[in-house]
């Protein structure tokens, strides 16, 4: 988990997730079906272009997954933030 920049209290250290079978990663790879959008009321923003651009037009982020060795894209605070590992998101 990465400090979000602004914050008062750094959020609580979470390990690096390496499986795909990790219950927030699961949620946010069905975003792809636009089933589990509107099951969800959720949309995906992919990249740190997409990310950063969302976040400046004022959208909310429920989840924001960082790849290992990457900040968050700036500006782009989120609910819940995650490290992951290469794989884990393709």
């Amino acid at each position: 988990m990465r400090y979000l920049p602004g914050k008062e209290e750094p959020p609580l250290y979470t390990p690096v997730i390496t499986s795909r079978m990790n219950d927030a990663v699961r949620a946010t790879r069905a975003l792809a079906a636009a089933r589990a959008r509107h099951e969800q009321g959720l949309h995906l923003a992919e990249g740190e272009k997409l990310v950063a651009e969302a976040a400046a037009a004022g959208a909310a982020i429920a989840r924001l997954f960082v790849e290992e060795g990457y900040a968050a894209p700036p500006g782009a605070e989120a609910e819940a933030v995650y490290t992951v590992s290469r794989g884990v998101m393709e």
